[in-house]
């Protein structure tokens, strides 16, 4: 099996890998392969998930590998250039554009079942709203800062429509702050 994939993809989903090492199976990005390539990751807490075009070749059906966080890390250095991902057996090969090809024996282990957490389909009305993520980001940078630590209450946010502002707290330091819509 064989798939060529853009790298800032799997990059993008290593955010949501977990960091703990006694979840070694959620290490990685889940790779699912049929006729598209479904990329998952979770750290229990958050996930994320992406269905993509790839180049596939090879062995048709679905099947999943766990790559490792740490083998990740080797994918910055290609940023948007394609990667070519082959599994043989247990062992897997990430070969980069520049011609150099890393080696990993590909972790068997059950994966969260995250489809089932994910809609199918979105019945009714469903409120929503776009906000800015680089202003998101700054609500969690200040819960870490004011906590010390990213271990803390999450941040509270309530939607009132989806042209007013977002309206942020974080209620056991007494802070509030908003983030505006992006417009459509």
């Amino acid at each position: 099996m064989e798939v060529r994939i853009e790298a800032n993809k799997l990059l993008a989903l290593q955010e949501f890998a977990s960091t703990d090492h006694t979840r070694f199976a959620m290490n990685g990005i889940n790779v699912a392969i049929t006729d598209k390539v479904t990329l998952r990751a979770t750290d229990g807490h958050v996930a994320g998930r992406m269905v993509t075009d790839a180049e596939i070749h090879g062995k048709e059906g679905n099947f999943t590998v766990h790559f490792s966080r740490d083998h990740l890390k080797l994918l910055k250095a290609a940023k948007r250039d394609y990667v070519t991902l082959t599994v043989e057996g247990d062992m897997i090969s990430v070969a980069f554009d520049n011609g150099n090809v890393l080696k990993a024996q590909a972790v068997d282990l059950p994966f969260p079942n995250m489809d089932r957490v994910y809609p199918d389909t979105v019945e009714g009305t469903v409120s929503h709203i776009h906000l800015n993520v680089d202003l998101l980001m700054r609500f969690s940078r200040c819960k870490i800062l004011l906590n010390g630590n990213s271990r803390s209450k999450g941040i509270k946010m309530q939607f009132i429509d989806e042209l007013s502002p977002v309206y942020i707290t974080l209620a056991e330091y007494d802070f509030e702050g908003l983030i505006m819509p992006m417009r459509d």
